[in-house]
């Protein structure tokens, strides 16, 4: 009978069956010493079995604890590890670790004293392949950065990798599309790294009033235009039907002005702030929806109502009267030639109405 046969049977028999056929090998072998490899082979057959029940027993408890990080978006620290596989077991999921490190389906974190395990998505762990510990390390670091962005003299104090590593180690991770870097327009020498998906924040970018890094005069002032031209057409309305900024900002969409979601309504009310303070627009406030000051955001939008407000020149009576820009000013005395009696421009600026010219005068003409 072939000893592998016999093997076989030891591995599916009771404990008496495996123990004759123990017996029966060790005799067949003291017959027979021309056949030492089946002995090897036995031996090799064993060590397999026990390494793939070793193999399925690791994949059991790779599974258990994907699923476990799955359940906890915030990671798992060695405490919370261990007393849900319990002690005895945390040889065996030390392992398991160090596989998901190897395949980039964990980040590890430090919190207080321990570590954090957090789970990476599989789709995102494929972007990770062929990754160093040195590019693995400044990704971590600029995912934790967010919108913020970080600078490079930043990355190089956390990762502690030297000059040149970093250098080359970022521009790799650029070249994979994986972080990508920003100017701030508070400081346009300086670079701010994250990841490439991310949007910075409009304090990096200067929000809607920003193209290229440069502030947008003519963007601003075709908006101030625009507000004031509707203020304008509806100035006249009782208060309770004057536009507030959320109605002036659904016009300015509306009508195809500026797209959709390019302004907020916090943003519009800077504009409207502005024009208040150049004088153009004047705040109306109803005594009776409460007190706008105690409003923020929309709430506020509902309280406060604009219209345009009434020009006011101040007067310069050097320059207003015609004896401040004469040219003939030496000449003229009572009883010549020139004098203030007989000035004609003396009498038709005497003659002026102010109050009517306010009154027709272009509340648009700025």
């Amino acid at each position: 009978m072939r000893k592998d046969f016999f093997f076989l049977s030891i591995l599916g028999h009771p404990k008496n069956s495996i123990k004759e056929s123990e017996r029966h090998i060790k005799k067949e072998e003291e017959g027979n010493k021309s056949k030492p490899f089946e002995v090897v082979r036995i031996i090799y057959t064993i060590e397999a079995v026990k390494m793939s029940k070793l193999s399925s027993m690791h994949e059991d408890l790779k599974a258990q604890l994907v699923e476990k990080l799955r359940m906890a978006p915030s990671g798992l620290s060695n405490d919370q590890l261990e007393s849900h596989f319990g002690a005895g077991k945390m040889a065996a999921i030390a392992e398991v670790v160090n596989s998901l490190l190897e395949a980039k389906r964990l980040n590890l974190f430090t919190q207080g004293t321990g570590l954090v395990y957090k789970l990476v998505a599989e789709d995102t762990a494929v972007k990770f392949e062929g990754l160093t510990q040195e590019q693995m390390l400044v990704y971590q670091i600029c995912e934790r950065a967010g919108s913020k962005g970080v600078w490079t003299r930043d990355i190089k104090n956390q990762s502690s990798i030297p000059q040149h590593t970093l250098n080359k180690t970022i521009k790799d991770l650029e070249t994979r599309c994986l972080i990508k870097h920003v100017r701030s327009v508070t400081s346009k020498s300086r670079k701010l790294y994250m990841l490439y998906d991310t949007v910075p924040t409009k304090e990096i970018t200067g929000g809607p009033w920003y193209t290229d890094q440069e502030f947008d005069h003519a963007f601003v002032e075709e908006l101030c235009k625009a507000v004031v031209n509707f203020v304008a057409a509806s100035s006249r309305r009782p208060i309770d039907a004057l536009p507030d900024s959320a109605a002036l900002l659904q016009q300015l969409t509306g009508s195809g002005i500026i797209a959709a979601n390019t302004l907020s309504v916090e943003e519009l009310e800077m504009i409207l702030t502005m024009l208040v303070c150049d004088g153009r627009l004047e705040e109306v406030r109803n005594a009776s929806l409460g007190s706008a000051n105690s409003a923020g955001g929309n709430a506020r939008a509902g309280l406060v109502k604009f219209k345009v407000a009434k020009r006011f020149n101040a007067p310069n009576h050097l320059t207003e009267m015609p004896c401040g820009v004469c040219m003939v000013v030496t000449q003229c005395k009572e009883g010549g030639v020139i004098s203030p009696t007989t000035c004609t421009y003396m009498s038709d600026w005497l003659a002026l109405n102010y109050q009517e010219l306010d009154q027709r005068q272009d509340p648009l003409a700025w």
